[in-house]
C-alpha cells in the first residue's frame, strides 16, 4: 500500500470514527498530496515523503502539535548520529581513500540512505570524519 493510500484510508477511518480535526487535517494532506503529483497522477512515496516533511516543518514552525503527531506516523524515523557515522563508515569502506572528500562521501550516502538521515547532521558527520 503506498503512503498516498494510506493516508486515504486513515481519513475514511477518522471520520468513520468522527475524529473530525483529524479527517479535515488529513483532507489538507491528501489536497496537497493530490496538487504536487505529476501529470500522470503519479505520487511515489519518495515524493509523498517530500510534501510531508514541508508540511511537518509548517506544523512545528506554528507549533501545532496536533498535526505534528498525524504528520510523524507518516514520515520514516531518522538515523541517529551513531546510525549516521556507522553509515558513513560503510559507504566510505567502499571507495578508494583518495576520493575522500564531503562531495563524494556525501553523494554515495545520499545514493545509499535517501531520507533515512537529516543531511546536516550527515554534512557536519562527514566534515568530523574527514578531520
Amino acid at each position: 500500500m503506498s503512503l498516498e493510500e494510506r493516508i486515504k484510508l486513515d481519513m475514511v477511518t477518522a471520520w468513520k470514527a468522527k475524529e473530525n480535526q483529524k479527517r479535515d487535517f488529513l483532507k489538507v494532506v491528501i489536497s496537497e498530496l493530490e496538487r504536487e503529483s505529476d501529470a500522470a497522477n503519479l505520487m511515489t512515496d519518495e515524493k509523498a515523503i517530500k510534501i510531508l516533511t514541508k508540511l511537518s516543518k509548517n506544523a512545528v514552525e506554528m507549533k501545532n502539535d496536533f498535526e505534528i503527531e498525524i504528520l510523524k506516523s507518516y514520515l520514516p524515523t531518522l538515523m541517529t548520529e551513531d546510525e549516521i557515522e556507522e553509515a558513513i563508515h560503510f559507504v566510505t569502506s567502499t571507495m578508494d581513500a583518495s576520493e575522500f572528500n564531503t562531495g563524494r562521501i556525501m553523494g554515495a550516502f545520499n545514493k545509499e540512505f535517501k531520507g533515512k538521515a537529516d543531511n546536516k547532521i550527515v554534512s557536519q558527520k562527514v566534515k568530523e570524519f574527514l578531520s
